[in-house]
């Protein structure tokens, strides 16, 4: 009963955060992990271009997520849909928040599981886009292996908790 109780307040005090609607805005939210928390803040910057997007490099909502555990922090840059964009849609709920994390996490999965190599042909991906996973990797190691949080471990519970 009580588990139930902290869940509940910890939705609503979710749902109490104001809406993304202009640059600086954020929301916060928390990841339950193993009886950790992983706190994650999403803002939305639009400080940068879109660099993979050679067509339409302007034209994504470009937010920064900051993930905390413990007193080590780390940030990744995320770029929401052409379509979120031109349909003016910039606010997030906890589940997009979560999966930005877990779209950060397959990141950093990429360079522990290929080689630059193996990524080019799996992938088709340049040097820039390996070098950004490598770089992913190394911010997740920083923040989480003294703690013993495992990538796959993690990465494998936001998938089958969310169904992402």
């Amino acid at each position: 009963m009580k588990a139930k109780k902290l869940t509940a307040n910890r939705v609503k005090s979710f749902e109490d955060q104001s809406a993304i609607v202009s640059n600086g805005d954020s929301k916060k939210a928390v990841l339950d992990y193993n009886d950790k928390k992983i706190e994650l803040t999403c803002t939305l910057s639009n400080t940068k271009i879109c660099k993979w997007d050679s067509k339409y490099p302007e034209s994504h909502n470009h937010y920064i997520i900051k993930f905390k555990f413990g007193k080590n922090s780390g940030k990744f840059d995320f770029f929401d849909s052409l379509h979120n964009f031109e349909t003016g849609q910039t606010d997030k709920t906890e589940i997009d928040i979560f999966e930005m994390f877990y779209m950060f996490l397959s990141d950093c999965r990429i360079a522990k599981d290929y080689t630059f190599e193996e990524y080019q042909i799996e992938f088709e991906g340049a040097k820039s886009g390996y070098t950004a996973c490598e770089r992913a990797l190394q911010k997740f190691e920083r923040v989480f292996c003294s703690s013993g949080i495992d990538l796959y471990d993690l990465s494998n519970y936001l998938q089958e908790k969310y169904n992402f």
